[in-house]
């Protein structure tokens, strides 16, 4: 199998229809009931979910059992970022919830900016498609070439973008092929199934379009402005990841344009009695201002705001921080940032004023995910 193109698992797409046309349709059905599904049970296993998905689509469509690969059921939209799959245990994602909570309210213009928010934040490796070894994000490239090129040609977007590896790939677009899409060539297994997959839904979702000819792709005017904000400040060399810091840096880096309020992080400082929340016997050094030196971390990213209704740079979203346990919260292993983030979230009230948060939706924002 070649590894080196732009995967995607399954044989379909996981919706067939418009947003608005939804419950007309049996695949778009299958993936808004499987959101609905593992939304009402919070958490579930891989194995619950295969013996119970059936029997919640009868009773909600009336879909008829087959002998379909359950896994096909959510493995698309797990892809997509809307359902998390840690270990065997499915859950929605931030944006999953949001997407699903919009589309139940039949707010699908909204549904959909929330869909394409969780696009940026896909990256290969994924645990959908675990045989790729690229290391970047898909869709933001994908995105930033339509922003900076207008229209790309199909042809292109079939046979070009899905075999970009590399920053020099993207450089040389328009005038070579790159040297993983040579090797496919050379071995005859080219893969068009980025075209039938992803392209089909993305026009029939208003994303992206074809021209008259249906030689050319670009983005929506529909969505073409809330697209470019998000890339527009992003670079390319940000869409490619060396290491597992540099993966969750870039990860959570969505929107450069949010400023801080420095105001804010001298009042958390100050407020905490200039010691580290997790541990206030951590002494650091003394500066011209204050006995004690600490840092003002954001929990959740302000970076995010854009898959948040609450204002992220706030007082109820930031917490005074020792230079170590602030790099721990970046730098340090999984384990070692899951016993932290389950210390604040036990003495953060003033988290939980963000609505639905939970300990799942930071592993998100602060961990590798294991592949």
């Amino acid at each position: 199998m070649d590894k080196l193109h732009w995967q995607v698992p399954g044989n379909g797409n996981p919706f067939d229809s418009t947003l608005h046309e939804w419950e007309k349709n049996y695949m778009s059905q299958r993936s808004i009931g499987v959101l609905e599904y593992i939304n009402s049970k919070d958490r579930v296993s891989k194995r619950t979910f295969e013996n119970e998905i059936w029997d919640y689509l009868t009773s909600r469509f009336s879909h008829k059992p087959n002998n379909s690969n359950k896994a096909h059921f959510y493995r698309p939209l797990e892809f997509a970022g809307l359902i998390r799959n840690n270990r065997g245990i499915l859950d929605l994602s931030v944006d999953g919830r949001h997407f699903l909570r919009e589309v139940q309210n039949r707010n699908y213009d909204r549904a959909i900016d929330f869909y394409i928010l969780q696009l940026m934040k896909v990256r290969y490796p994924n645990t959908a498609t675990k045989d790729v070894i690229l290391h970047l994000f898909p869709f933001r490239i994908m995105f930033k070439l339509f922003i900076d090129y207008e229209h790309i040609p199909t042809d292109y977007f079939i046979d070009r973008i899905n075999y970009i590896s590399n920053l020099e790939d993207i450089e040389t677009l328009m005038t070579n092929h790159s040297s993983a899409y040579k090797k496919a060539l050379e071995n005859g297994n080219i893969n068009v199934k980025w075209k039938s997959w992803v392209l089909s839904y993305l026009i029939k979702w208003n994303i992206l379009e074809l021209s008259e000819n249906k030689q050319e792709v670009y983005i929506s005017i529909y969505k073409y402005d809330f697209i470019k904000q998000i890339v527009d400040n992003m670079n390319y060399e940000d869409m490619f990841f060396a290491d597992e810091a540099d993966e969750i840096f870039k990860k959570n880096a969505i929107n450069h344009k949010i400023k801080r309020d420095n105001r804010l992080i001298k009042q958390v400082i100050e407020t905490g009695n200039n010691r580290c929340y997790l541990n206030k016997s951590h002494i650091t050094f003394k500066t011209p201002y204050y006995d004690n030196y600490v840092e003002g971390h954001h929990i959740i990213p302000i970076s995010l705001q854009d898959s948040y209704e609450e204002k992220l740079d706030s007082l109820d979203n930031l917490i005074p921080l020792c230079p170590i346990c602030h790099r721990a919260m970046h730098l340090s292993d999984n384990e070692t940032k899951i016993n932290l983030l389950t210390k604040i979230l036990e003495k953060n009230d003033k988290l939980k004023t963000i609505k639905d948060i939970k300990l799942e939706d930071l592993k998100e924002i602060y961990c590798k995910e294991e592949i």
